[in-house]
């Protein structure tokens, strides 16, 4: 066997041994996610996006991090200002910023800031009842 061969076999080893870790990271990735039961195990994320009835006061728990302001104003039917308005943000990165992005520019525990923006929405939605 000569040393290109060998060089082939080690590099095709450690392909194998990386794909091997990412799929364990993935799995383990996932499991957590499931553990978190923010969403049923019936309904993914995506069903739940394509319904047909507008979203809620119950369903602010849906908001989470990786989503941006203006998301969140559209699919809850907030005014594009609302949440500008109610958290004093004069970013110029708004509404186009993600929640958890905007919480970690400012210092802000983002878990808190994702519980502050859901409170937020769930009290405009109660009143516009």
């Amino acid at each position: 066997m000569n040393q290109t061969d060998r060089h082939i076999k080690i590099v095709l080893i450690l392909l194998v041994l990386i794909l091997l870790l990412l799929v364990m990271t993935f799995i383990k990735e996932y499991e957590g996610v499931k553990k978190l039961e923010t969403l049923s195990p019936h309904e993914t994320f995506a069903n739940i996006l394509n319904r047909r009835s507008p979203f809620t006061a119950n369903d602010v728990q849906l908001i989470q991090g990786w989503m941006t302001f203006d998301y969140v104003n559209k699919i809850f039917g907030l005014p594009s200002n609302d949440l500008e308005t109610s958290f004093d943000i004069t970013d110029a990165s708004y509404p186009r910023e993600t929640l958890a992005r905007y919480a970690e520019r400012h210092h802000m525990n983002t878990a808190v800031f994702i519980d502050e923006v859901q409170n937020a929405v769930r009290e405009f939605l109660t009143k516009a009842q």
